[in-house]
């Protein structure tokens, strides 16, 4: 693979890039939308602390004091509508250089209204400072105490920061939002205005999450379900899956399991790796714009406090993992102490045991006691983590409210903008292991992809005819896929139309590996395998498998009704059809006499049958399509004896004009057979009749010997 693998499972999302553009974009704006609740927090908690009064110079913290007196002194106290203004407030003061409280007082209330003047107009100034009042007497203008004026409270007092020339931006139409004037509730108008802006926010960020988790899961499965489709149909091609359990597991497991761990990556990758990585920046732009040292700091001593804190936890989750590993090898010796209670009693080994159970225990107690410490400690250890950030954190928010830098709802909105720095990365991790399974699922499945299939069909392949002569084997070699291991070694036999073959082995998978040979589930590595004088490479799967009916031990039924079991889901043989295959091997009566016939579930959550039940419901499907060759796996599992004489009695009735292979574990079977062979390390040892190889193969009589004694164990 020239790819990354997991790259190469993305573009499996194309199919679908409607769905994946629209789980991706959503989830970025869904991001965005919960950044958009710092802002509405702030205003929330400024306007419970300030309850939307402009503040009286009194009312500012030292710093803003200092930088109004800088600013009057730099360019205010030389305006001439302040100035104006502030003649009108307190003749008196005028251009003086006063420094009482008083004047201050006046000339920050100019400043005000100033300010209001020019950024709301003259509605809002008036509304602060009414100057133009009919009966308004100079020197005698004063801004009420208390007077609540919403969201102009903030823009008054944060009126040098970049925020404060936003917000008069979004207000300035709205004067219902912050003109008291018509008696109007003005903080409750306010509140209420919060309220529904943060209510939308969060229902529109719930509607995108939901719709990107809805595109990326249609996404995902569609991609899921190409690459099974692929995965099943390469299965195929491959002779290892067709032969070799192990192969069949792997198999198994990367059509269930490990696409199942890419399907989660690509969901997570189109919800996560955009989600996170965009919330992250966005949190940290809202923490630098508050403060930004404080920032800094609150970063540095956490990942201080981190870094050494993290360690001493690590090695106390390590120390606590090798302490659970000795504890749980002491545990199982004091298990197995207790089944040599005979030996000791036997041996007069008491004192030994006894010293020997005493070190277990005391050993089982040490590590017991480390591992104790160890989970104790690492969990006290990240929660000092959390105390110790938090205290200093606090600390320092505490400095810098108290000077003035800070004020309350932003040390909230700070506070807050940390405990999802948190979770963002926490979350970022959790995402990044999900990627990861996925990458080694991706890897494993494009691997199996990327195996050379083993056989395929001709382009000029041809129809075969039902075999009317015989079949052989001519030279064949067997080499398993993979591994290279020798199944087959020039194996040369012919089957005679007509006849009953019984093959002997000691190793199943080298008589399996001759019937799958015959329907080219394999093709040899050299050799030929002919019907009729023709090479079966060079005819259609179709003609081929139509002729060979197949009765495999691993493949007898699977789960789906009895009726589709027979079937196989082919809807040209009717229900009449199947129930004559079924009486043909004595399988009608116990089928009619199941909860629902025919329609009975096999499988999880249906009936459970016996072996024989199930043998004969595999003999009916392959009986169904009349075969002219059929090839029979007897069981491993001993079959009752009804229903080995039933079986037997089928096959008697359906052997005429149709070639029987036997895989064969009983000896009646071999003794009834035409012709048996035996198979040997891969190589055909002998052939010949039941007698003739008794009397002349010493491996034969001892095969024969086994399944004897087999049959005789059962009974």
């Amino acid at each position: 693979m020239d790819a990354n693998p997991f790259q190469l499972a993305r573009s499996y999302l194309s199919t679908s890039s409607k769905s994946t553009w629209g789980a991706i974009i959503a989830t970025v704006l869904s991001s965005l939308a919960l950044v958009l609740q710092f802002p509405i927090l702030y205003l929330f908690v400024d306007l419970l602390v300030w309850q939307g009064r402009i503040p009286t110079f009194q009312d500012l913290s030292p710093q803003k004091q200092t930088e109004f007196r800088q600013k009057w002194d730099a360019s205010l106290a030389e305006s001439e509508s302040i100035q104006t203004t502030l003649k009108t407030i307190a003749p008196s003061i005028g251009n003086g250089n006063g420094d009482s409280p008083a004047e201050w007082e006046a000339r920050w209330q100019a400043g005000v209204y100033s300010l209001l003047d020019s950024r709301f107009g003259p509605t809002a100034a008036e509304a602060y400072l009414p100057l133009h009042a009919a009966n308004n007497v100079p020197g005698t203008a004063i801004a009420p105490l208390g007077l609540q004026m919403g969201p102009l409270s903030l823009v008054i007092r944060e009126q040098n920061h970049w925020t404060s020339h936003w917000l008069a931006s979004l207000i300035r139409g709205n004067p219902w939002t912050w003109d008291p004037t018509g008696g109007r509730p003005v903080n409750v108008i306010y509140l209420s205005v919060l309220f529904g802006a943060a209510f939308l926010i969060a229902l529109l960020r719930g509607i995108l999450l939901n719709l990107s988790m809805l595109w990326a899961a249609n996404a995902s499965i569609d991609a899921g379900v190409r690459l099974r489709k692929m995965v099943n149909t390469h299965s195929y091609r491959l002779s290892a899956v067709v032969i070799d359990p192990l192969a069949q597991m792997e198999a198994g497991k990367l059509i269930s399991t490990r696409i199942e761990q890419i399907q989660e990556g690509l969901h997570s990758w189109m919800t996560q790796s955009f989600r996170w990585p965009t919330l992250l920046v966005a949190v940290m732009f809202v923490l630098f714009t508050t403060n930004i040292w404080l920032t800094i700091g609150m970063i540095l001593v956490g990942g201080l406090v981190w870094l050494v804190m993290g360690q001493i936890a690590a090695w106390f989750r390590h120390d606590a993992r090798m302490a659970t590993r000795r504890a749980e090898a002491r545990l199982a010796l004091l298990q197995e102490s207790m089944t040599m209670i005979q030996l000791v009693k036997g041996y007069l080994m008491e004192r030994y045991a006894q010293t020997k159970l005493e070190r277990h225990l005391s050993d089982l107690s040490r590590a017991t006691w480390r591992k104790q410490r160890g989970d104790a400690f690492s969990r006290q250890a990240l929660l000092t983590v959390v105390v110790l950030t938090a205290v200093i954190v606090i600390y320092l928010a505490g400095l810098v409210v108290l000077g003035g830098m800070l004020t309350a709802a932003g040390l909230l909105v700070k506070i807050a903008g940390l405990v999802l720095l948190a979770i963002t990365i926490n979350r970022c991790l959790a995402s990044r292991q999900r990627l990861n399974r996925a990458r080694g699922a991706a890897a494993e499945v494009f691997e199996f992809l990327d195996r050379r299939g083993d056989s395929g069909q001709g382009v000029d392949a041809e129809f075969l005819q039902p075999m009317s002569r015989r079949l052989d084997f001519v030279g064949i070699s067997l080499r398993e896929s993979g591994t290279g291991r020798m199944i087959l070694e020039n194996v040369s036999l012919a089957v005679p139309a007509g006849t009953r073959t019984a093959i002997v082995y000691a190793d199943p998978l080298e008589a399996q590996a001759l019937a799958y040979l015959i329907v080219r589930f394999l093709d040899p590595t050299a050799g030929e395998v002919k019907m009729d004088g023709k090479n079966i490479r060079w005819v259609t799967y179709e003609s081929l498998r139509a002729q060979v009916g197949l009765v495999l031990e691993n493949a007898l039924t699977f789960t789906d009704t009895i009726f589709n079991n027979i079937g196989c889901g082919d809807s040209s043989f009717t229900l009449p059809q199947i129930i004559e295959a079924a009486k043909k091997v004595h399988a009608h009566q116990f089928i009619q006499s199941l909860p629902y016939g025919y329609e009975t579930p096999l499988g999880d959550g249906g009936v459970a049958l016996t072996i024989g039940q199930r043998f004969r419901i595999a003999l009916a499907r392959a009986l169904l399509r009349d075969p002219s060759i059929l090839i029979i796996e007897e069981p491993a599992e001993i079959m009752d004896p009804d229903s080995t004489a039933l079986i037997d009695d089928a096959i008697a009735q359906v052997q005429t004009g149709r070639t029987l292979i036997f895989l064969a574990r009983r000896p009646s079977t071999v003794k009834s057979a035409d012709h048996v062979c035996v198979l040997q390390q891969g190589k055909l040892v002998a052939s010949g009749q039941h007698e003739e190889l008794l009397a002349n193969s010493e491996l034969y009589r001892l095969l024969h010997f086994k399944q004897s004694l087999t049959t005789m164990e059962s009974v």
